[in-house]
């Protein structure tokens, strides 16, 4: 808003008074300011925390994608779960990620309490988030198996799940 031959730049700010409030009813009031004069205080009391605000909302913003936008695929579910107890000598081995992985460049190994450990073929993928095989001629004991999967964003997670077969 300019106003005057010298086209001051003035900015009003609302306010109410009791005592006008009480006579006239709730009514809205205005203060003119020369912004000329306050255009430093204006800066400095305003506009920088308002630009602050802005930057914290937008970095909170983009945090939250961050977190939506994960980097690694993380076990859901396993057949069989860790520490459960399994009737063999054949078992099914189903794996369930929390993103989609890749089955061609992902791995599962067994490892036996006595024999070296052995690659197991994947089956085909029932679903884009998991990897399934079957595993055949088991003996009694301990196992352990141990995946690397390859997450459709590149990023390569590992774990294991031990088993015992009874």
């Amino acid at each position: 808003m300019f106003r005057g031959a010298d086209a001051k730049r003035v900015c009003t700010f609302p306010f109410a008074r009791s005592e006008d409030a009480a006579k006239n009813g709730p009514m809205l009031f205005f203060i003119e300011f020369n912004l000329k004069k306050l255009n430093r205080q204006y800066f400095f009391a305003i506009c920088i925390p308002m630009i602050q605000r802005r930057l914290i909302s937008i970095a909170a913003i983009f945090l939250s994608f961050a977190f939506w936008v994960e980097g690694h695929a993380i076990l859901l579910t396993a057949t069989p779960a860790i520490g459960q107890m399994v009737h063999g000598p054949d078992i099914e081995v189903n794996l369930r990620f929390n993103s989609r992985v890749d089955a061609k460049r992902s791995t599962i190994v067994l490892i036996p309490p006595t024999a070296p450990p052995r690659t197991i073929v994947l089956g085909e993928q029932s679903s884009p988030d998991c990897l399934n095989s079957q595993i055949h001629g088991l003996a009694s004991g301990p196992y352990i198996l141990q995946w690397q999967v390859l997450a459709v964003d590149g990023h390569i997670s590992r774990g294991e799940v031990p088993f015992r077969v009874q």
